[in-house]
């Protein structure tokens, strides 16, 4: 049988996420909106944080709080930026280069231990390479035709 605190544990949990966690696979300003309206709730809904409080959660909001206002500040939508302030193309692609070298180091580095005679080793490197498979695949069905400028050219 459930407890006080488990029923009220149970009921916030339903309150904050009648979808699970679908937020979290939203553009980064969406999700931030998500995440945002939640942490009202607790502002609005003071027997929430006290639950949470009684049940251990207080350094967990804390934290929750700082890392939402500082993803906010990075996304610049708890502040408005000066317009010399906004990224450079130029700075954002230098800052991406190393990256994009580190996943294909990976991914050639994956594919080398592949080996269609050994069903297990091809396994293990489709499992380490359906991340970026999915990351891909999410990126061009978030991205429409009208989004995509004519002249646009791939990072990659």
């Amino acid at each position: 049988m459930p407890t006080d605190e488990g029923k009220s544990a149970a009921s916030i949990a339903a309150a904050f996420f009648p979808d699970g966690l679908k937020f979290t696979q939203l553009p980064y300003k969406q999700e931030w909106a998500e995440a945002d309206l939640r942490l009202r709730v607790l502002e609005d809904k003071p027997d929430y944080e006290k639950t949470v409080k009684k049940l251990g959660g207080e350094p967990f909001l804390v934290h929750l709080r700082e890392a939402h206002k500082e993803y906010g500040d990075a996304l610049g939508v708890t502040t408005a930026r000066a317009s010399d302030e906004q990224p450079k193309a130029a700075a954002i692609r230098e800052a991406m280069t190393p990256l994009l070298d580190a996943i294909r180091t990976y991914a050639i580095r994956v594919m080398a231990h592949a080996d269609p005679d050994d069903e297990a080793a091809s396994s293990l490197s489709e499992g380490l390479l359906l991340p970026l498979r999915n990351w891909e695949d999410g990126r061009k069905a978030s991205r429409t035709v009208a989004e995509t400028p004519a002249d646009s050219t791939p990072l990659t």
